[in-house]
């Protein structure tokens, strides 16, 4: 009984001193996994808080009334080499009107802001801030 018994005290202390590499591996391991799981958390709190400040300037933006001629000015500033109709009306619509602006709308505004405000200039086939 006793060959037995020394078998299993022999196999116990084998086991145990195995144990000691694996256990510090796995605490290692969870820690790491700790820190991972915190960092992933702040990324996506910061991603959620991301979103809420998009919707609110996208809210703002739509709420936010801008006259057809003021956007024409903004678009017009931010297009250096100009822009033919199509493209004027597409970057209105982008920006500023969600697809609701047509070009009915937005070509008498054209003529007031050259000829009367004097503020654009049409060459060629595009419109230029004056």
């Amino acid at each position: 009984m006793s060959g037995i018994r020394q078998l299993l005290e022999t196999r116990r202390a084998e086991l145990l001193h195995k144990m000691e590499p694996v256990e510090a591996q796995a605490v290692e391991l969870r820690t790491n996994l700790a820190k991972t799981d915190s960092k992933l958390k702040a990324m996506t709190k910061e991603i959620a808080e991301i979103e809420k400040a998009l919707q609110a300037i996208s809210k703002e933006r739509l709420q936010t009334k801008v006259s057809i001629k003021e956007a024409i000015l903004e678009v017009l500033a931010d297009a250096p080499g100009g822009l033919a109709s199509p493209q004027l009306l597409t970057a209105l619509n982008d920006r500023f009107f969600d697809g609701k602006l047509v070009r009915t709308s937005m070509s008498p505004q054209l003529s007031r802001l050259k000829n009367d405000d004097h503020k654009i200039k049409y060459r060629g086939d595009k419109w230029f801030l004056a």
